[in-house]
């Protein structure tokens, strides 16, 4: 039974090539490897045959599903590290040391090879964040909240999309990250947030970088809650709760 399977297996993936590579590869003009043929036929059980194959009535393809595929070129980071920290004293928890080597550092390390470009949303200690990236300084007066340095990153962004993340969550990996890229790729989505299963985590996500207008207005109305203006825009949830502790965040003393 098990040889079967793989024997259906295989003559499947010649299928898929013959059906989809080949016609990728010359509409394209692309290179497709082992590795592309695996991504194709993965996007076929999907939209073919799986859960996702309502989105064919939607005008959702297979090609275009390959052709939206995000690269690292199409992606800009900001790493929100503006807020108050009054569980931590006042303190910029941004810089405080983990091991050694301060919060934003880690965060650093893995957005650095996902991104284009690197924006940090800091109210204070420029000097020192601007080891990390392009510090940014919204346009609001005192600490309006992490809405309020997303719009100046998207003011300044020049690329099509805009990664969110905190400053104070040491254990975030590429994983997180390829998973919200994956699920923008395969939607057509504005915004593509971290989800436990039980509630959106709002700092953890990927938008798309024209929503300046959107967020400016809703600010503008007094709105300061992520998941409010989240809720506002097409957004979609990508369930991480089998990896929860890449959303952890030292908010305390007692975090660390």
């Amino acid at each position: 039974m098990f040889f079967i399977n793989i024997l259906h297996f295989s003559i499947l993936c010649r299928l898929i090539k013959c059906l989809y590579i080949d016609k990728l590869k010359n509409k394209f003009n692309i290179k497709v490897g082992k590795r592309d043929t695996l991504e194709v036929y993965q996007m076929f059980l999907m939209y073919e045959v799986g859960p996702f194959s309502a989105k064919k009535r939607e005008g959702f393809s297979v090609e275009q599903s390959f052709q939206k595929k995000i690269v690292k070129n199409e992606i800009s980071v900001v790493i929100l590290a503006g807020g108050r920290a009054s569980r931590m004293g006042g303190k910029d928890k941004g810089l405080i040391e983990l091991d050694g080597a301060p919060l934003i550092a880690y965060v650093h390390e893995v957005v650095k090879n996902k991104a284009s470009h690197i924006f940090i949303s800091a109210n204070r200690n420029t000097e020192q964040y601007s080891l990390y990236g392009e510090v940014i300084i919204d346009d609001l007066k005192d600490f309006q909240g992490p809405l309020a340095g997303i719009s100046k990153a998207l003011k300044s962004c020049e690329t099509k999309y805009l990664l969110v993340l905190p400053c104070d969550s040491p254990y975030i990996d590429s994983k997180l990250i390829d998973d919200m890229i994956a699920a923008m790729s395969l939607s057509d989505s504005d915004i593509c947030v971290a989800h436990d299963g039980s509630i959106m985590h709002a700092t953890f996500a990927l938008m798309k970088s024209n929503l300046s207008t959107s967020l400016d207005k809703f600010l503008d109305s007094g709105g300061r809650k992520m998941a409010l203006w989240y809720r506002q825009q097409n957004t979609k949830r990508v369930d991480v709760s089998n990896h929860l502790e890449v959303l952890t965040n030292l908010n305390s003393p007692e975090d660390f």
